[in-house]
């Protein structure tokens, strides 16, 4: 056993385009969580008695605290030409099949994980912002950063559905 640490760099972009997002406040979270329908039968009450499995829902969140502009609208406005515009023709659209998703790389920085059970990289094929997660830029005098979360959708491979590839 053993603590495990180590700086990830996330870069952002059409595949084989990805490019560099900026310095990452406190890292990247990855948090899943299972959809389930439960089972409650009369004879045992409002007891679950099992559950059918739905699915599952994959989202990253971090703060970006210095970026690159190019890459941060692409990211953070992905739906029009320019900041705080929206194409109308994209109402109505759908995320993956319209190809409005990118992919979303994490890289383990230098070999700074301590511990080779960390992964090297972490490769996400369709991402985009998650519907209801707001944005927000602070505009002032003081240092800006950017908390931010997005939806990482699944691709089906070989049976399995896969929200990344973890090497």
């Amino acid at each position: 056993m053993a603590f495990i640490a180590g700086r990830y760099a996330m870069t952002y972009g059409a595949t084989g385009s990805e490019a560099t997002v900026g310095q990452l406040q406190g890292g990247v979270t990855i948090s899943h969580q299972f959809m389930k329908q439960p089972v409650v039968g009369d004879n045992m009450g409002q007891t679950v008695q099992d559950s059918v499995i739905l699915g599952a829902d994959v989202t990253a969140s971090s703060t970006l605290m210095e970026y690159d502009n190019a890459v941060v609208a692409s990211v953070f406005w992905p739906y029009g030409t320019a900041y705080l515009s929206f194409l109308e023709a994209n109402i109505g659209k759908l995320d993956v099949q319209s190809q409005l998703t990118n992919s979303c790389i994490l890289t383990v920085v230098g070999g700074s994980a301590n511990d080779n059970t960390a992964p090297s990289t972490v490769t996400a094929a369709e991402v985009a912002l998650q519907a209801g997660a707001g944005v927000d830029i602070l505009f002032s005098p003081e240092h800006r950063v950017i908390p931010f979360r997005m939806r990482l959708y699944p691709t089906l491979s070989g049976g399995n559905l896969e929200f990344a590839v973890v090497a």
